[in-house]
């Protein structure tokens, strides 16, 4: 007589359900917050341009002066790296 053949155990596979999102909510207040922070940036720069502009010559001046001590702290800043390289 013929065995019966058992039946395979059909296994189900989790249902993963997709992570609900929820929409994100739009904050005006820190959006105009922002905007105004980014066009007061603009207008400093602006007006550190014009002051450039206006005061050229002094600022040339100022410029020839610095040099000294740029080259000097560049020096400084390549020592730290080559020693703690």
């Amino acid at each position: 007589m013929p065995r019966k053949a058992k039946k395979k155990a059909v296994i189900e596979e989790p249902k993963i359900e997709a992570p609900k999102v929820e929409e994100e909510k739009i904050d005006w207040g820190a959006k105009a917050a922002k905007a105004g922070k980014i066009i007061f940036g603009i207008l400093v720069i602006l007006a550190g341009l014009f002051l450039i502009w206006l005061f050229l010559p002094e600022f040339l001046q100022v410029l020839k002066g610095i040099i000294g001590i740029v080259l000097i702290l560049v020096g400084l800043l390549v020592i730290a790296l080559g020693w703690l390289d």
